[in-house]
């Protein structure tokens, strides 16, 4: 594969935002054993409900079945990862977001959301981005696979990962 140099440049260099997102994610797959990878745009990030409306994204690599599910759902009013992604600007270990889960910590409407995609994810990321006033967030994510190692392991790669979602953005 390339080195995160090569994939910057590829990804600066790209002419669409499909072409940009289809190199991010190939990298992070390949490199990281990221199979799921969402990237989400905030046109709006005034309220809560604008983040949740007011959104471009792409996705890859999770089960259709959850995309389902989470359309069905309606998740995206409650997604508790979308709406800390556009407050935060450190990484947020789906980890912690599990843990917020088992400590009962979280309202019941994000708690619906967490324990749904707990159902698909074992263990990830979410980014999130910032770039002339515009918010957005990366989501990595493994639907198997050792909780503690990801985390030990995004800890030593954040530099490589977090650097290319950034010029993703």
């Amino acid at each position: 594969m390339y080195t995160p140099f090569d994939v910057i440049t590829q990804i600066t260099e790209a002419p669409t935002l499909d072409a940009k997102y289809q190199l991010f994610a190939g990298f992070m797959e390949a490199e990281f054993g990221y199979v799921g990878v969402i990237y989400a745009l905030f046109l709006d990030t005034r309220t809560v409900r604008a983040i949740h409306n007011n959104h471009l994204s792409k996705r890859r690599g999770l089960p259709d079945e959850r995309h389902s599910i989470y359309q069905r759902e309606n998740y995206a009013l409650d997604d508790y990862g979308m709406l800390k992604g556009t407050l935060k600007s450190k990484p947020i270990l789906q980890s912690s977001f599990y843990r917020l889960l088992d400590e009962d910590e979280l309202p019941s409407n994000f708690a619906k959301v967490v324990g749904g995609v707990r159902n698909f994810v074992s263990s990830g990321v979410v980014l999130p981005l910032a770039a002339d006033g515009v918010r957005g967030i990366v989501g990595l994510f493994e639907p198997t696979g050792d909780i503690t190692k990801h985390d030990a392991r995004f800890e030593r790669a954040r530099a490589v990962i977090q650097t290319p979602a950034n010029h993703l953005h």
